[in-house]
């Protein structure tokens, strides 16, 4: 019997029958144990499943998002007539499908920008690395930001659109803020501008 194997050869077979069927599991690793999805992405589970999921659920969040941008733009021009109000609306209706079909092309420049710095960095610490399987990784991550987003729109649609009155009204806070009410000045802006899932994102 040959035992001369490369002492990393078991990892490896065992990451890729790992990687094999794995791209439903790895949405939900992805928030509960990443390394796993970081061995399958290395095992060669690829970037454009996710990227089509990712897509999908960004088109159904600006839809979403629809009605409270228009309350935006109603808050924006309180001030004008009720023609330009009209104009305006229809105006919104055209660019708001336009936005609808944008959304997946825009989130894939911004996923290959973000891959291109990333992998940047990657490559200065690790030898094993490449475009593809770093923007494999990005796109995994990206389901962190979009749970971010789609609880945000849940949560303002459930106050009720009429409820927005000011800009900051469409926006709800996952900062660290929260955990620490007693906190003034300088580390009350620190723990304002760190949000969880940024966090959760970045680690």
């Amino acid at each position: 019997m040959n035992n001369d194997r490369h002492p990393n050869e078991g990892a490896e077979v065992a990451a890729s029958g790992e990687a094999a069927g794995s791209f439903f599991p790895a949405i939900i690793d992805i928030f509960i144990d990443p390394v796993k999805v970081f061995r399958r992405v290395g095992a060669g589970l690829t970037w454009w499943k996710p990227y089509i999921v990712i897509a999908v659920i960004s088109v159904i969040h600006a839809w979403l998002s629809l009605p409270i941008q228009q309350r935006i733009m109603e808050i924006k021009m309180s001030g004008m007539s009720a023609e330009q109000l009209e104009k305006a609306s229809a105006n919104f209706g055209k660019f708001g499908l336009i936005g609808l079909i944008a959304a997946p092309v825009l989130l894939l420049i911004i996923l290959v920008i973000s891959t291109g710095i990333a992998h940047f960095i990657i490559n200065m610490i690790s030898s094993n690395s490449n475009f593809k399987k770093t923007l494999s990784l990005l796109t995994f991550c990206g389901f962190i930001g979009m749970l971010e987003q789609i609880i945000n729109v849940a949560v303002v649609r459930l106050r009720g659109i009429e409820a927005i009155e000011t800009f900051a009204d469409q926006k709800v806070s996952f900062s660290l803020a929260a955990f620490f009410p007693g906190l003034e000045g300088f580390w009350s802006a620190l723990m304002e501008s760190l949000g969880i899932f940024q966090i959760w994102y970045y680690v």
